[in-house]
């Protein structure tokens, strides 16, 4: 396992000393992803608050006027415009990475089949030539495994992501038809309360 480690150190090393734009990238990657956990966060702090307000709101006797009702469904309607601009922003930029990903392996392919073939030609010569064409057969032996790693764990990461959001949007929509319950049941209320109103006068 620690040899393991060490060959997946001097392969990033190597990769990033060859391919600069690789380290950059693959830190954008990771910052792309702990921002998209963040904005998920705020999503189940904000569902949160929408629960902790529908509750509350059931609990209070008194009722509130129809400019409360406009209020609170024009500041919904923001956050929603909001987040929905900020997942837009955050799978254009994903998208993006995926594409430079793409074009950065791409070369990485084909200077190894330039090595390959170089150090094949070389082996043929001597028993240096031999042992570094195998040494190099095995480090990309082991990157291909490492890579294959990074990318299964990757699709799971993406699959718990893809269900925790299925779940939110189910606790959201139980959530939002409870609350328009409420509200309309109130509204109805308030007609009915305006309706006497007008009677008497």
């Amino acid at each position: 396992m620690l040899i393991l480690e060490e060959k997946k150190r001097s392969l990033e090393e190597s990769l990033y000393a060859t391919e600069p734009e690789f380290q950059e990238k693959f830190q954008k990657l990771k910052e792309v992803e702990l921002e998209v956990d963040s904005i998920s966060s705020e999503i189940r702090k904000r569902e949160e608050e929408c629960s902790e307000l529908s509750a509350g709101l059931k609990k209070k006797p008194e009722q509130e006027s129809r400019t409360s009702y406009i209020q609170r469904i024009k500041e919904i309607t923001k956050n929603s415009r909001k987040q929905h601009a900020d997942v837009e922003r955050i799978l254009k930029e994903t998208r993006e990475l995926q594409l430079e990903s793409n074009s950065i392996q791409e070369r990485l392919h084909r200077t190894y089949a330039v090595l390959d073939e170089t150090m094949f030609r070389e082996a043929k010569k001597d028993q240096v030539g031999r042992q570094a064409y195998r040494l190099l057969t095995s480090i990309h032996e082991s990157f291909e495994q490492i890579f294959e790693k990074i990318l299964s764990a990757d699709r799971v990461q993406r699959e718990i992501a893809e269900n925790e959001k299925k779940l939110a949007a189910m606790a959201s929509r139980s959530l939002n038809i409870e609350r328009l319950q409420a509200d309309l049941d109130a509204i109805i209320e308030e007609n009915k309360h305006l309706e006497q109103c007008l009677e008497m006068n």
